[in-house]
C-alpha cells in the first residue's frame, strides 16, 4: 500500500467534531489507514489493538509537547513530564501499581450509594423544572464523586472547574491552545500544593486517598511531590471531564433512541447492558496517540520511524469485522469487545469507577426524569482528544424518584 493514496481526516473541521464518525467511515472505505495533519489514522480495531501493545510504539506525549512548542519548565511541561499516560516502564508501573487498589471493582462499588444520593441531589437543584441543558446536569455529578474519594471539599469545585476545562484542551493538537494550558496548570499545581501543605500541617490524620498519596511522598521514596501534584491534578481532571462527557453522550444516543430509555424504566436490569453499548457505540476518549520508534512493517506497510498515529478509540466500536450492525444501538447484542478504556498498559485505571458512575446515574434519571426529548440543537465541542458536547438543551416530564434528604 502506498502512504499517499489515503483519505485525508481534518481533526478541527466542523464536520469532523459534529459527526467524527461519518468522517471515518468514509475514510475507512477506502483504506483501514488514514492522513491526519500530523500523521496517520488508524481505523481498524485490530489494528488499534495491535498498536497499543507493540512496543516499537511510545506514548507520544513529549513528542506532541515539542510539536506545540512547550517551552521546558512551564507548567504545561512540568504536567506533561510526570502524566501517567506519557510515561512507560518502571516508573509508569509504579505510580500505577500505587493507584490501582483505590479503583478495583470493589472500591467502585462502595460509593454507588454516594453516586446514587448525588444524582439524585443534583436534580433536585433543578426544583421541578421541565427542561435543562443536562450538560450542567453532568458537568457536577462525576467530579462530586472524585472530591469525596480523594477528600476534596466539593466547595472546592467552583475554584478549580475553570481551570479544568481549559485543561481539557491540552489534547486539542493546536498551539493557540498552549498559553491557555499553561495559565490553568499554573493554578491547579498552586491548588494541589495547598492541599498537600494542608494534609502536612493538620493534626490528625484523614482516611481518604489523598492522605495516602501524602504519606507515599512524605519521604520522597515512593512518590516524588512532583508525581504527587501531577496525579492529583490528573485525577481531578479526569474525573471531571472523561465520565462527565460519557454521560452526556449516552443521554444523546438515548434521545435518539427513546424506545430503550422506556425500557430501562421498565427493566431496571437493562441498566448495564444499556451503559455497555453506549460506551461501544460512541464514548468520549475521541483518540489516544502513538509514535513509531522504528521503521514499522504492519499489514504490509511500511510506516516511517517517529510517525505520529492517531488511534480513534470512539470509532473502535464501529468496526464490521468485530460487530454485526456496528451503527445500530443494540443494548442485546452479543457480549461487547469494546476498547472504550484503551487496550495494553495503559488502559483506563478509572474504569470500575466510570461504570459505577453511569450505571448509578441512568438508574435515577430514567425515574427522575421521564419521556426526555431535545429542547435544542445540541452544540459539539471542538476537537480535544475528547468527544463531547457543550450543550444539549432537555425536556422532559419530571418523575416522583426520591428526593436526597436536606
Amino acid at each position: 500500500m502506498q502512504l499517499s493514496d489515503l483519505a485525508t481526516i481534518e481533526i478541527h473541521d466542523p464536520d469532523f467534531v459534529n459527526d467524527p464518525h461519518a468522517v471515518y467511515s468514509a475514510a475507512m472505505k477506502k483504506n483501514w489507514l488514514a492522513r491526519f495533519p500530523m500523521g496517520y489514522v488508524v481505523l481498524d480495531q485490530q489494528a488499534m489493538r495491535d498498536v497499543l501493545t507493540d512496543n516499537r510504539c511510545r506514548t507520544p506525549i513529549r513528542d506532541i509537547s515539542a510539536m506545540l512548542g512547550v517551552e521546558k519548565g512551564t507548567p504545561f511541561a512540568r504536567f506533561y513530564d510526570h502524566f501517567l499516560l506519557a510515561l512507560d516502564g518502571e516508573t509508569h508501573r509504579r505510580l500505577r501499581m500505587m493507584l490501582a487498589p483505590a479503583f478495583t471493582q470493589k472500591e467502585a462499588a462502595k460509593y454507588r450509594p454516594f453516586m446514587n444520593e448525588t444524582i439524585n441531589r443534583i436534580i433536585d437543584s433543578l426544583d421541578g423544572a421541565a427542561e435543562c441543558d443536562f450538560t450542567k446536569v453532568a458537568a457536577r455529578y462525576p467530579i462530586t464523586v472524585i472530591c469525596d474519594i480523594l477528600g476534596v471539599s466539593t466547595d472546592d469545585i467552583d475554584r478549580f472547574e475553570e481551570w479544568v476545562i481549559v485543561l481539557s484542551d491540552a489534547f486539542s493538537l493546536n498551539e493557540e491552545t498552549v498559553a491557555k494550558v499553561n495559565w490553568a496548570l499554573a493554578h491547579l499545581f498552586d491548588y494541589v500544593e495547598e492541599l498537600v501543605d494542608a494534609r502536612r500541617n493538620q493534626n490528625e490524620k484523614k482516611d481518604d486517598l489523598l492522605q495516602t498519596l501524602v504519606d507515599l511522598a512524605t519521604d520522597g521514596e515512593s512518590l516524588s511531590d512532583e508525581e504527587l501534584r501531577v496525579l492529583l491534578i490528573n485525577l481531578i481532571s479526569a474525573g471531571y471531564d472523561t465520565t462527565k462527557n460519557q454521560l452526556i453522550l449516552m443521554m444523546k444516543v438515548l434521545l435518539d433512541h427513546p424506545e430503550e430509555w422506556s425500557k430501562v424504566a421498565d427493566d431496571p436490569g437493562r441498566v448495564q447492558k444499556v451503559v455497555d453499548e453506549s460506551l461501544r457505540f460512541y464514548n468520549p476518549v475521541s483518540a489516544t496517540f502513538r509514535v513509531t520508534n522504528v521503521d514499522m512493517d504492519y499489514r504490509g506497510t511500511l510506516i516511517p520511524k517517529d510517525t505520529m498515529l492517531m488511534l480513534p478509540l470512539t470509532y473502535a466500536g464501529r468496526d464490521e469485522s468485530f460487530y454485526d450492525s456496528p451503527d445500530t444501538f443494540n443494548p442485546d447484542r452479543d457480549k461487547n469487545k469494546s476498547i472504550t478504556f484503551g487496550w495494553g498498559i495503559h488502559f483506563c485505571i478509572g474504569m470500575f469507577m466510570a461504570r459505577a458512575l453511569l450505571e448509578e446515574a441512568l438508574s435515577v434519571l430514567v425515574e427522575r426524569m421521564k419521556n426526555p426529548r431535545l429542547a435544542d440543537k445540541p452544540v459539539f465541542r471542538h476537537f480535544s482528544g475528547m468527544v463531547g458536547m457543550d450543550a444539549l438543551p432537555i425536556s422532559f416530564d419530571p418523575g416522583p424518584g426520591p428526593r436526597s434528604p436536606s
